[in-house]
């Protein structure tokens, strides 16, 4: 992989833009024995012991780490960005923020359930409806097929998969919403006029989501249904 102008990345090591998504730690970060379970919830909690280089010299450390994810999704979720090409807007959802008890927006995301999605062009679909009340239109994944997705955060093992889906209609008979999506609003907001960029700014917008939200614009741009 090249970068824009078709050379290396200034500063970033050549082995790092080969990786698809994942560059493998080298023996500077040694993990001792397995990841042990603390706690299981929706979420699991691990702690994992690495022994830890300092790149400025010195006797390896170990350091205990605090490692969260979903097992029953795969580590997998997908956020999709739901493009209506005659109004220029796409469709977030307004939610509940358990973290901080506050309220956030965000594309239509979810975990990956191998016991209802064939793949995850399909957790796609499914979120699409249950979240935006919408379906149809052109799907398309803004990774490659064999991208792992991007990490939720550094000390998380979920990974996100994104995808763009271009005149979507409304869903006549939308997907189940689980208790905690019960509250959730469905807003449609402008993309061409500045709308967007605000509510970004506002840092409302839920992580993924903005990552999601960036490619998605490149995307649209580069097929000509975005000035």
């Amino acid at each position: 992989m090249r970068g824009r102008a078709g050379g290396a990345l200034q500063g970033v090591p050549a082995g790092d833009l080969e990786g698809c998504g994942r560059v493998a730690s080298g023996p500077e970060f040694a993990v001792e024995g397995t990841d042990a379970v603390v706690y299981q919830g929706y979420l699991t909690m691990f702690e994992r012991k690495v022994w830890v280089t300092p790149t400025e010299g010195g006797d390896a450390r170990l350091v205990r780490y605090d490692v969260v994810g979903n097992p029953r999704v795969d580590y997998a979720f997908v956020a999709v960005f739901p493009f209506d090409p005659e109004r220029k807007t796409v469709t977030l959802v307004r939610e509940y923020a358990q973290g901080d008890d506050c309220v956030c927006y965000a594309l239509p995301t979810g975990g990956f359930d191998p016991r209802k999605h064939a793949d995850l062009e399909a957790a796609a679909v499914a979120e699409l409806s249950e979240e935006a009340r919408l379906t149809g239109g052109d799907l398309q994944r803004l990774l490659p097929a064999s991208h792992p997705g991007f990490l939720e955060a550094k000390w998380c093992r979920n990974r996100c998969t994104p995808f763009l889906c271009v005149g979507p209609r409304v869903d006549p008979s939308p997907g189940h919403r689980d208790a905690e999506e019960a509250g959730m609003q469905v807003v449609d907001v402008r993309v061409d006029n500045g709308d967007l960029d605000r509510l970004m700014h506002t840092g409302l917008v839920l992580p993924p989501s903005v990552v999601v939200i960036g490619m998605a614009l490149a995307s649209l741009r580069k097929q000509g249904l975005l000035d």
